[in-house]
């Protein structure tokens, strides 16, 4: 099992002072369920978008399927392996990038457990893991200045790390 930390970005948590970390979670050939997982998410994906899809709003859609099953059919195509999770943290501006992955290599574990179990939170509409904070209130309160000023300036580094480079990242299954 490995995980691969998303590029970090500004997202609404920000303003509460907060920085919102996504992870996608993958097994490998020695893990358990592997087979299970390679036949639900290793997909021979097009490599070129479909160049007729029809768009009202922000929503694509395929008017003609024929047209797009015969595109399909000819398009070159590679396989491409998607995560069994994608799994978001919300931390603390100060949080260090040790922190960072010691978090994601214990939400990887029980990710791969529950995966196990068919139990995971896209399966089941959704639970809570974390620990609770004042979401609302934060919301309502934002932070202060200084507080949004550190966050975004700690967003702004963490963008710029490759977690898979950082000397404790041996200890980790960081990819």
């Amino acid at each position: 099992m490995y995980f691969k930390i998303v590029p970090i970005e500004d997202t609404k948590y920000t303003n509460m002072g907060m920085i919102e970390v996504m992870a996608e979670f993958y097994l490998e050939p020695n893990d358990i369920g592997y087979d299970d997982y390679i036949a639900e998410h290793l997909h021979n994906l097009p490599i070129e978008p479909y160049p007729n899809f029809v768009v009202e709003g922000n929503i694509y859609y395929i008017k003609d399927k024929d047209d797009y099953d015969d595109w399909f059919s000819k398009v070159k195509k590679k396989e491409v392996l998607t995560p069994f999770c994608i799994h978001s943290i919300q931390f603390e501006y100060d949080v260090t990038e040790d922190e960072i992955l010691y978090c994601f290599e214990w939400a990887l574990a029980m990710s791969h457990q529950n995966y196990l179990k068919k139990d995971l939170i896209c399966q089941k509409g959704g639970q809570l893991v974390n620990q609770p904070f004042d979401y609302i209130g934060r919301k309502e309160r934002g932070a202060t200045d200084d507080v949004k000023n550190n966050t975004r300036n700690k967003v702004g580094n963490l963008k710029k790390i490759d977690f898979t480079k950082l000397d404790k990242s041996k200890l980790y299954k960081v990819k």
